[in-house]
């Protein structure tokens, strides 16, 4: 078996054979090795014959013969000091809020306990100083809406001066019509005052009470005739209303279905008439409809003859029921709006 030394790291190779190319690449060095002569020496290994030294750019160069060096730890010096002072992190500042995020946690950060588990706070509940913010806002609140009661309040003494001014002699203020109707009350009869106005009902058992409704009502069945009166009233916008709306409005509050809506006049107060029916008030009642300074007023009736047997009816004294209907009418007076409370 034949037998050749590289000349580059004087490495012995055994061959099996001899190969056909007529070289061989060491498997130390990389050296390519050329047999089947006499062996070159090592200068003679990397240098052609001609004395041309071949660079990668020529061609044949022969890129084994390259040495690179085998790579292994770079010995690293430290690094070089700031001339400014600084330092490396060296861990959160003591009192940093964020410092909690940082590392492990501590038993300060962490809520007390040191074992990393983080306390949770109570959700929903306010800062004491936002807890103060909102009471002072709420007391302030209240002592605004009692500033401006008392302020409106304070204006309602005018009712007096024209309550006395009507007595004088001049019947031309709301409250001095007011005035001269309460001073001359029938006999028989109750003053009843609702929203600022005033009419007389005849005296009897109150009924219809407790029905849910925006109106604010008195209903009465006379001990002398047994009919029914009813008279209310409910808040209103000062602007004109439309007699369909004023028919319609009404209508939801008696919770039954109101007939006609005619235009009608009565005492100087604008509005309509018609028929109600089928009303937990009064089952079946005239209506009378007004709107007079942002209030809505209902003056109803249901005569006991009304809608009775023939038989009945024979028996009704129509002289009294007429009495009691005329004096109900005629007694309708509307006044100033009441004042001292917050939103009259």
């Amino acid at each position: 078996m034949p037998v050749i030394q590289c000349p580059s790291c004087q490495k012995s190779l055994n061959l099996k054979q001899m190969p056909a190319g007529g070289r061989i690449k060491c498997p130390a060095c990389g050296s390519v090795i050329p047999v089947g002569g006499k062996a070159p020496s090592a200068r003679a290994a990397t240098r052609p014959t001609s004395g041309k030294m071949l660079t990668p750019e020529d061609e044949g160069f022969d890129f084994g013969q390259i040495q690179f060096p085998s790579a292994g730890p770079v010995a690293v010096s430290t690094f070089p000091s700031d001339p400014y002072g600084r330092t490396a992190y060296q861990g959160p500042i003591q009192g940093d809020p964020l410092g909690e995020y940082v590392g492990e946690p501590t038993a300060e950060a962490s809520g007390g306990d040191g074992t990393g588990q983080t306390k949770k706070k109570a959700k929903g509940t306010l800062s004491p100083l936002a807890l103060a913010a909102i009471l002072g806002g709420t007391l302030m609140f209240v002592l605004l809406a009692i500033v401006i009661g008392t302020v409106l309040a304070t204006s309602g003494g005018d009712e007096t001066a024209d309550a006395a001014e009507s007595v004088s002699g001049s019947p031309s203020s709301p409250a001095a019509d007011v005035a001269a109707v309460k001073a001359n009350g029938p006999a028989g009869y109750d003053l009843v005052e609702i929203a600022g106005a005033v009419i007389y009902m005849p005296q009897g058992r109150a009924v219809s009470e407790g029905i849910n409704t925006v109106l604010e009502y008195k209903a009465v069945e006379s001990t002398k005739t047994e009919s029914y009166f009813f008279f209310g009233s409910m808040p209103e916008t000062a602007k004109e209303v439309e007699p369909e709306r004023l028919r319609k409005r009404i209508a939801a509050q008696l919770k039954g279905g109101y007939i006609g809506g005619t235009q009608w006049q009565r005492n100087g107060y604008g509005g309509i008439k018609g028929r109600v029916d089928q009303s937990p008030f009064v089952s079946d009642m005239q209506v009378e409809t007004f709107h007079v300074d942002g209030r809505i007023f209902v003056v109803g009736y249901a005569p006991f003859s009304m809608g009775a047997d023939p038989s009945v009816q024979m028996s009704v004294d129509r002289g009294a029921e007429n009495e009691e209907i005329k004096t109900y009418q005629d007694s309708f007076t509307v006044g100033p709006k009441p004042k001292g409370g917050l939103f009259w």
